[in-house]
């Protein structure tokens, strides 16, 4: 059966005497990546769950002989453009502010010695320690909620709480009855700092925890040792919050000895629901691995729609124009 939100789609190319044939074997396949990668691969569209199918499907028109193998780029990107005008996302990440207490090697936008980072801020200095108006801020919700999605993601290109606003905003969303979910780095998520979210709806609250080790701490962290203590603290402190909590660890060379150790450590914690190992990626190994979307415009980006609002209010369309924020830039913040 044809997935339903292409049928219009189909029925238009009809009207408009378009000879296409569209199956559920080639309606993701390019000649394009068998002529620039080499090999014959499926990619994925921006809400590809909308058109997933395990029945096999063919529609047609002004069309004769076996189905291609490949659509050309424009039928590809006809029908990416389609998922994206059709689909309104549910959640959208707000960066409110880009300061953070830590420098983390691994981190893009703070660590230390990281060559982007430098060329990131060179290029793009307005996002540069950046702390949103709490106006701005609450607009920004109101369009939001507005447009009809049901969750915003807090993650900022920093620390969540360092931003000065966090309690007003929090209590905002939470008047506007949308979902929220939090991630933090844990270094300021005191005791007091629990006391003050019961008062809010959060719905996710994501802790990084990366070493349960003093001197790892102080290379892939921070040398301060009140921030280690309470970063360790943090995911024992959230058993009353109304929340599902996470542990995410970033799983790299200088504590990759420690993850069954911080596993232990948290899995049996109240409230702790999910515990996350993710293997460092460098900017370096981005670079040198190939996306099979990649000779295809930036519609066709599988990650796409998974909006995210800067701290400046530019509007970005997907994790990789956060390298590039510009090219989507709205400016006007929310628009």
């Amino acid at each position: 059966m044809t997935p339903p939100i292409l049928k219009e789609l189909f029925d238009q190319w009809r009207k408009e005497g378009l000879s296409f044939c569209v199956t559920s074997e080639n309606y993701n396949k390019s000649v394009d990546l068998v002529e620039n990668v080499g090999v014959c691969l499926s990619f994925r569209y921006p809400f590809e769950e909308c058109i997933e199918s395990v029945e096999y499907w063919r529609e047609e028109n002004n069309y004769r002989g076996d189905p291609p193998k490949f659509l050309d780029e424009n039928k590809i990107d006809r029908i990416a453009s389609w998922l994206i005008a059709k689909n309104t996302p549910k959640t959208i990440t707000l960066q409110v502010t880009t300061y953070c207490n830590y420098e983390c090697p691994m981190c893009p936008w703070h660590g230390r010695g990281n060559e982007f980072k430098e060329e990131y801020y060179k290029r793009n200095p307005e996002l540069k320690q950046v702390i949103m108006p709490i106006d701005k801020a609450k607009k920004i919700i109101d369009e939001i909620v507005e447009y009809g999605m049901e969750h915003i993601g807090l993650t900022p290109q920093g620390e969540f709480f360092l931003y000065p606003h966090w309690e007003e905003l929090l209590a905002y969303t939470t008047q506007k009855n949308i979902g929220v979910s939090l991630t933090t780095n844990g270094s300021l998520l005191t005791e007091e700092v629990v006391k003050k979210l019961q008062n809010y709806r959060v719905d996710i609250l994501s802790i990084s925890v990366d070493t349960l080790d003093y001197q790892v701490f102080k290379k892939i962290r921070s040398k301060n040792e009140k921030l280690f203590t309470n970063t360790i603290k943090a995911p024992l402190l959230i058993g009353n919050l109304n929340t599902y909590g996470q542990i995410n660890i970033v799983k790299q060379e200088d504590n990759k000895e420690e993850i069954g150790a911080i596993l232990e450590n948290y899995h049996q914690s109240d409230n702790i629901k999910q515990i996350c190992v993710i293997k460092e990626v460098t900017y370096d190994d981005r670079l040198a691995t190939q996306s099979s979307n990649e000779n295809h415009p930036i519609s066709l980006c599988e990650g796409f729609g998974e909006y995210i609002i800067q701290a400046n209010g530019n509007v970005i369309g997907c994790c990789f124009a956060a390298s590039y924020p510009k090219i989507l830039g709205a400016g006007g913040g929310g628009d």
